[in-house]
């Protein structure tokens, strides 16, 4: 083999492994956002129906898994935050006070739960807003 065709070899392999790790990171990211939007929607649901059930929105994360609504609060995982259960109760709607420290945000007066993080997804969209 000479030193071209070596250098041949070892750009295709370089433009190979390129290309696999973005398909990588691809469907990484796509598999977190589709976990943490279930999620989002499982919580939202059970935050809905202790509301039809009890006549007002638990006041708080914890008053579901109390009640039996949730067996324990999921763990979110998005953009540059670790997994974390962790709620943060707020007193104004989401919109109105952005928090950015990963886990959950929940507004009782509304019963709104969102994720709590600002930043964007691959597709642009702040992950707040899923």
């Amino acid at each position: 083999m000479t030193l071209i065709e070596i250098a041949l070899i070892v750009f295709i392999l370089g433009v190979f492994s390129l290309v696999l790790r973005t398909v990588v990171v691809t469907v990484r990211d796509n598999t977190e956002r589709a976990t943490a939007r279930a999620r989002l929607t499982y919580i939202q649901r059970q935050v809905n129906l202790y509301a039809i059930e009890q006549g007002h929105y638990p006041p708080d994360l914890d008053a579901l898994v109390a009640a039996g609504y949730l067996p324990c609060i999921p763990e979110v995982a998005v953009g540059r935050h670790p997994p974390s259960s962790g709620v943060i109760v707020g007193s104004a709607p989401f919109a109105a006070a952005p928090v950015d420290a990963g886990g959950w945000y929940y507004y009782p007066v509304e019963g709104s739960v969102h994720i709590a993080c600002t930043h964007r997804d691959a597709r642009g969209v702040e992950v707040w807003k899923w």
